[in-house]
């Protein structure tokens, strides 16, 4: 009997030790149960604005090919220790993301074309509060770079009525909405066209810009004479290309 009841005492002075660890254990380590309730939600609004915020020309503009329409949103966020959440191919205008860790957030959402390009970009912060849920909205614009500009200019000419001097561009520039205009240092070439005597002025010219809107304009002279004076408005998008093509037989 003495051995039995030894051994039980044994048994519960074990227990008990184990339990006492057990809960020293958990008050010393901070994170065990903490983190269970220490989330909130995230109420996230999309919509775009892909004319940079104010488009000054409605119509007559040059642009690239790019189609500059939104089928989907991409959405990512980046938190405490370095916590992540994705949500690919959002098609809807609000989303919600829950159980989000407590604490500052930064959301960057990018908008795709429906070929699956990136044209517009938007990034916020915010701070998520344990059991509540935080609002957001996300306006997506073009993304800031540069692109390129080109101009194509081919003009066929009577060589029995321009025998003069060599075509001169007398000025050629460029100016960005609400800004001050640029030389843009642009050249015309006479090519002869020996089959019949005539000749062609081209002038081919290529640049990068930053995104946004220009006007530009050219004038070409025929040695003191006005030949050509040709202008328009056009659009900048990040890396693509606009071009000016203008082509014209005079004779």
């Amino acid at each position: 009997m003495k051995g039995k009841e030894q051994k039980e005492k044994e048994m519960k002075r074990l227990l008990f030790l184990f339990v006492m660890i057990l809960v020293l254990f958990t008050a010393c380590d901070p994170n065990i149960d903490q983190d269970i309730d220490e989330v909130g939600s995230l109420l996230i609004t999309l919509d775009s604005d892909l004319d940079f915020g104010n488009d000054p020309f409605s119509e007559n503009i040059y642009e690239p090919t790019i189609v500059m329409e939104v089928s989907g949103y991409d959405i990512y966020g980046i938190g405490p220790d370095s916590e992540t959440f994705s949500i690919p191919n959002v098609t809807n205008s609000i989303i919600i993301q829950n159980d989000i860790l407590v604490g500052n957030w930064t959301v960057t959402v990018t908008a795709k074309n429906p070929s699956g390009t990136e044209i517009a970009i938007d990034t916020k912060t915010i701070t998520i509060t344990d059991g509540n849920t935080e609002s957001i909205d996300i306006v997506a614009i073009p993304l800031s770079g540069q692109g390129a500009f080109s101009i194509d200019i081919s003009m066929f000419m009577d060589g029995a009525d321009y025998t003069t001097t060599d075509p001169i561009v007398n000025i050629a520039t460029v100016t960005p909405y609400g800004g001050s205009s640029s030389d843009l240092p642009v050249s015309a070439n006479k090519i002869p066209i020996p089959e019949t005597g005539d000749f062609e002025v081209s002038v081919i010219y290529s640049t990068t810009l930053d995104t946004g809107y220009y006007t530009f304009s050219i004038n070409l002279l025929n040695g003191e004479s006005g030949w050509l004076s040709i202008g328009g408005r056009c659009r900048i998008i990040k890396n693509e290309t606009t071009e000016y093509v203008y082509t014209y037989d005079y004779r």
